[in-house]
């Protein structure tokens, strides 16, 4: 199951028991990379909690927040000033 935060809360998901794939099709392998990239870079932290099924809590890290805060908060606004006069090809 994976469970998703409030947009402004720092906590992004908690993933558990393998259900990864009710996220939008995506499937548990694609999903895993993706948050393992994200945790090596260091937007976002991990912590894994030893249960039975096995759950793992991703949020925004500290230098994250500031991705989300700066330029993500930059790229909303200018899509919501100038997103209808984009062109779809």
């Amino acid at each position: 199951m994976i469970s998703k935060a409030r947009a402004s809360s720092p906590h992004i998901a908690t993933v558990t028991g393998g259900e990864a794939a009710s996220i939008g099709g995506v499937s548990d392998k694609a999903l895993t990379e993706s948050l393992h990239r994200l945790v090596a870079t260091g937007l976002l932290e991990r912590h894994a909690y030893a249960e039975a099924p096995p759950r793992v809590d991703y949020a925004l890290s500290p230098l994250g927040r500031t991705f989300v805060e700066g330029p993500m908060r930059a790229l909303a606004t200018w899509v919501t000033r100038y997103g209808d006069e984009l062109r779809t090809p």
